[in-house]
C-alpha cells in the first residue's frame, strides 16, 4: 500500500526527468500484486509529457488509450480518452477489489476523463468527464461490501429489487437477469451523473435508472422505472385500478375499457431511490411513469392513455 501510495503521489517536477523512451513491459509486480504487461512511449514537449500507444493486459482487463494520456504542467491535470474490453465481471471486480456483483459474457468502458496530479493518482473523487458503459448476457448478483465495495452495489440490484413494493419475486428473486445493459455518466468531483437512463433490458423486464449519485458521500438522488410485459389478466390490472382512485368511482367496467390496450402491452412502475449505496430506501411513485416526470397514482385514465401509458 506504502509503494502504490507513493507512485500515486509523483509530482509535477518529475515531467522534467522523463526521457523520451520506448516501453514494452511483460510483466510487472507491485508487491505481490500482479500489475500486467504494458507498452507505451513517453514524449517530453514544451507543455508536459504525451503518453503515445498505451495498451495494457491486466487483471481481466485490456485496455487502450486512444489518442495520447496527456501529463500537462500548467494545470499538473491528466487526461485520457480510455477503451477498456472485459469478459466475465464475475471473475474481473474480484481482482480489482471489488465484490463480484455482477456477471456478463461480455463489458466494456469507453471514457474520457482527467484528474489531478500524474497519470497515476486517479481517484473517484476527483474525476472530471464522461463514461459509457455496456455488458451483454448476464445477471446481478447479491453482494455485500463496505467502503469502496459499495460503490459497485448501484449496479447491484439486489438491495433494491428487495425493497420493491408489489411482488416481483418471478422477476427478481435469483438476481435480476439482462441481455443487454446500456450506461452514459458524467463525473464532477465526486459526482456521478446519469446523462441518460441506465437501461438494463432483458426478456422479462426493463429497468431504467437516472439521477445521481454522490460517491463521496454515497448518498443517492435517483429514479428507476421497472417495465413488464403484462396481459390484461395478470393482477396488475387489479393494482392499478385500486391505485387510481377516479376509476374507483367508476367501477372495473370503466376501467378495463381505459386500460385495457396499455395494460395489454406493458405495466411499468416508477421507484424514487434516496439513501445510501449501502443502504437504499426505494419508494413507489407511480404507474406508467417516464424518467424526471410520470403520472401520479391520482391521474385520470385517459391522460395516461394518451401520454406515457405505454411506458416509452
Amino acid at each position: 500500500e506504502e509503494e502504490v501510495a507513493a507512485l500515486k503521489t509523483i509530482d509535477a517536477e518529475t515531467m522534467a526527468r522523463l526521457p523520451l523512451a520506448e516501453v514494452s513491459i511483460a510483466e510487472t509486480r507491485l508487491g505481490d500484486e500482479d500489475l500486467g504487461s504494458w507498452s507505451f512511449a513517453i514524449e517530453p514537449v514544451s507543455t508536459g509529457v504525451r503518453f503515445r500507444d498505451v495498451r495494457a493486459t491486466l487483471k481481466g482487463v485490456q485496455l487502450e488509450v486512444q489518442d495520447d494520456l496527456v501529463w500537462d504542467a500548467a494545470s499538473n491535470r491528466s487526461n485520457a480518452a480510455v477503451s477498456l474490453q472485459m469478459g466475465d465481471l464475475a471473475e474481473v471486480l474480484p481482482q480489482w477489489g471489488y465484490a463480484a456483483s455482477l456477471e456478463s459474457e461480455r463489458a466494456s468502458v469507453q471514457a474520457d476523463l482527467s484528474w489531478p496530479g500524474s497519470p497515476l493518482n486517479i481517484t473517484v473523487a476527483e474525476l472530471v468527464g464522461d463514461l459509457s458503459f455496456a455488458a451483454d448476457n448476464g445477471r446481478f448478483l447479491e453482494a455485500d461490501g463496505t467502503g469502496a465495495l459499495r460503490i459497485f452495489s448501484l449496479l447491484n440490484f439486489t438491495a433494491i429489487t428487495k425493497r420493491l413494493s408489489f411482488d416481483f419475486s418471478d422477476i427478481v428473486g435469483k438476481g435480476v437477469s439482462f441481455d443487454t445493459i446500456r450506461a452514459d455518466v458524467a463525473f464532477d468531483n465526486g459526482v456521478m451523473r446519469f446523462r441518460e437512463p441506465m437501461v438494463v433490458d432483458g426478456t422479462g423486464s426493463k429497468f431504467q435508472f437516472g439521477g445521481q449519485v454522490d460517491l463521496v458521500d454515497e448518498s443517492l438522488d435517483s429514479e428507476m422505472i421497472l417495465t413488464l410485459p403484462v396481459g390484461r389478466g395478470l393482477p396488475w390490472y387489479a393494482v392499478y385500478v385500486g391505485l387510481a382512485n377516479p376509476l374507483l368511482g367508476v367501477g372495473v367496467l370503466v376501467g378495463e375499457r381505459v386500460l385495457r390496450k396499455p395494460l395489454e402491452q406493458a405495466s411499468s412502475f416508477k421507484y424514487r431511490i434516496t439513501g445510501e449505496l449501502g443502504d437504499p430506501q426505494v419508494e413507489f411513485v407511480s404507474m406508467f411513469g417516464e424518467m424526471g416526470q410520470g403520472a401520479e397514482p391520482g391521474e385520470s385514465g385517459a391522460e395516461l392513455e394518451g401520454g406515457n401509458a405505454d411506458a416509452r
